[in-house]
């Protein structure tokens, strides 16, 4: 689970990636209005694969801003 906040409406785009930095999903690509949001991965690729347990990136951009962070997925 991913929890984020923008401050004024704005496109945001929420990617994961692998530690190799092949993209994995994409989970988030669409407008939101200002507040408190949150995603969520369920563990799978794009192609609704499972994705094997291991450590991960997602990558949150808003505006000119990127912001990435690590998780580990556990199986």
């Amino acid at each position: 689970e991913i929890e984020y906040a923008i401050s004024h409406a704005g496109h945001v785009r929420i990617v994961v990636f692998n530690a190799l930095g092949r993209h994995i999903a994409t989970l988030v690509d669409d407008m939101r209005q200002p507040g408190r949001h949150h995603a969520s991965w369920n563990g799978r690729r794009q192609d609704g694969a499972g994705a094997g347990s291991g450590v991960y990136f997602y990558q949150l951009q808003f505006g000119n801003e990127k912001l990435t962070r690590k998780m580990v997925k556990m199986d």
